[in-house]
């Protein structure tokens, strides 16, 4: 059963008061936010979601924001599409050196892969940035040919497409 940080809080107080320490904390008393977006990572306090084990298999968490925790992501749907990312990364980067070590260049023509309305395309640029980028139109259209449904399942965190 997980325990909200309140409940853990609390729990806290009332060890420290049966050893005789001084340690209270009211949280109800914490300061609350004047923006809606937190200070930092570690004020969340309680996080919950998804993360992915070192066998690649999605579990759902509840856990304190603390250094340990950084791979909760609030829902499964963004766990499944990271996992997509690190597979697609690697695919890309593979692409790049069998293409003699080609790398993106700013200011540099490339062929990226990206939405486009309600389709995944490819396009070309000088100036984008976009995640997929390739040396010509013809291993950015193989690419999407041979990963398109790799490509969609993160296109959550590529393009923005959160549905939860």
């Amino acid at each position: 059963m997980n325990k909200s940080l309140a409940d853990l809080i609390s729990q806290v107080n009332d060890l420290a008061e049966e050893q005789g320490l001084l340690f209270t904390y009211d949280f109800q008393a914490a300061p609350k936010p004047k923006s809606p977006v937190p200070d930092s990572w570690e004020w969340l306090g309680e996080v919950s979601g998804f993360y992915i084990d070192s066998d690649c298999e999605i579990y759902e968490a509840s856990v304190l924001s603390k250094e340990s925790n950084k791979n909760v992501l609030p829902t499964e749907e963004l766990a499944e599409a990271a996992l997509a990312i690190a597979q697609l990364s690697q695919l890309m980067y593979r692409t790049w050196d069998n293409n003699g070590g080609w790398r993106p260049q700013e200011g540099k023509k490339r062929h990226t892969i990206e939405q486009m309305i309600d389709e995944i395309d490819f396009d070309c640029w000088s100036f984008s940035r976009q995640f997929l980028q390739f040396r010509t139109k013809e291993i950015a259209e193989d690419f999407l040919t041979k990963h398109r449904a790799l490509i969609e399942q993160a296109a959550p965190i590529l393009y923005g497409r959160v549905t939860e």
